[in-house]
């Protein structure tokens, strides 16, 4: 009797690229399934530029400052509305947007705003450039690793988030922001703190 034909490389191969398809699809599925539906629902309402109302508790973060030494965090602006920007230093939008930030940065100052940039996952001295060519009137801090821009969730760059003064997430802006509409929601957020000037 015949021996059988050996298994060609070819057709050993074809069980363990199954196998990992499958491995791949069920990740796929798995991650979909873990994510906060309030935050898909989030990401679902996502309109470029304009302010997505949502109401989450911000991440608390201390970091390291990119220009000088020390660091800042979030529980340091408690009681305070605060303006989050994730940028970086080769980042188009982030740099045609920056002219909007310092001037509403200045324009709010009075009223209690604050204002941090987060340079994310960047190179010191492209950074350093960026932000002085940016003419921030306000601190930047450093998420080398990427890790608070993840604890955020950010879906791409620029990103800024409206934080109440109760710590919680209140708009969400995904890309280069409208000046106008990014004002009308921190009135908004303003008048719900007692804010008598809106």
């Amino acid at each position: 009797m015949a021996d059988a034909p050996a298994a060609s490389p070819r057709s050993r191969a074809r069980p363990l690229v199954a196998v990992a398809i499958g491995a791949a699809a069920l990740a796929v599925i798995w991650t979909i399934a873990s994510i906060d539906p309030g935050r898909r629902a989030e990401t679902g309402r996502i309109v470029p530029g304009r302010p997505v109302a949502v109401d989450r508790p911000a991440p608390a973060f201390s970091r390291p400052l990119l220009r000088g030494t020390g660091t800042v965090s979030l529980a340091s602006f408690r009681g305070s509305v605060v303006v989050v920007n994730f940028w970086r230093s080769w980042c188009r939008a982030c740099r045609t947007e920056a002219s909007s930030l310092d001037s509403l940065s200045r324009s709010y100052r009075d009223r209690g705003v604050r204002f941090v940039g987060v340079d994310y996952v960047d190179r010191t001295e492209p950074a350093l450039s960026a932000e002085r060519s940016f003419g921030f009137p306000y601190p930047s801090v450093v998420d080398a690793s990427g890790s608070l821009g993840d604890a955020f969730g950010i879906v791409g760059l620029p990103m800024t988030y409206i934080i109440g003064p109760d710590q919680r997430i209140s708009y969400i802006v995904a890309g280069r922001l409208d000046p106008r509409s990014f004002r009308t929601a921190l009135d908004s957020v303003l008048a719900r703190t007692g804010d008598a000037s809106t």
